[in-house]
């Protein structure tokens, strides 16, 4: 699905502005990343977890439940939900939902994964974690 935008819609962070439909490597920082992934909760805000608990989490059990010892896949685990800084979370059912026709949400959030690969020299990081999604 190709989307283009009339205006190019920007958010500001503690880093400058980000183009919300042409992300950049130079606008996307790690720390803005955390910030906003501590203040966002799980099941749109339905649980106590933090996305950056939860990803946190993800990143130990690769580490030592599954045995991922390769620091860009650790990497990539510990990111997987990264681009939630930027476009915010939808519940997994609605993502569901919506994926059974592409959206311009998903558009704009795999733009925003693949810029955060890109920033860190990383594959996919959009890539389905589920075997640890639901226990965390």
């Amino acid at each position: 699905m190709t989307v283009t935008f009339s205006t190019d819609s920007m958010m500001r962070t503690a880093h400058g502005w980000v183009s919300l439909s042409d992300p950049q490597p130079h606008q996307i920082h790690i720390d803005d990343i955390q910030t906003a992934l501590f203040n966002i909760h799980r099941f749109t805000g339905h649980s106590s977890i933090s996305v950056l608990d939860h990803s946190c989490r993800a990143y130990l059990f690769a580490s030592y439940e599954m045995g991922i010892e390769d620091p860009r896949q650790l990497l990539t685990v510990l990111l997987h939900d990264a681009q939630e800084a930027y476009v915010g979370d939808l519940s997994s059912p609605i993502k569901a939902m919506l994926r059974e026709h592409t959206t311009v949400y998903d558009v704009i959030e795999q733009r925003f994964a693949d810029v955060i690969a890109r920033k860190w020299d990383l594959d996919d990081i959009s890539a389905d974690y589920r075997s640890e999604e639901h226990t965390s």
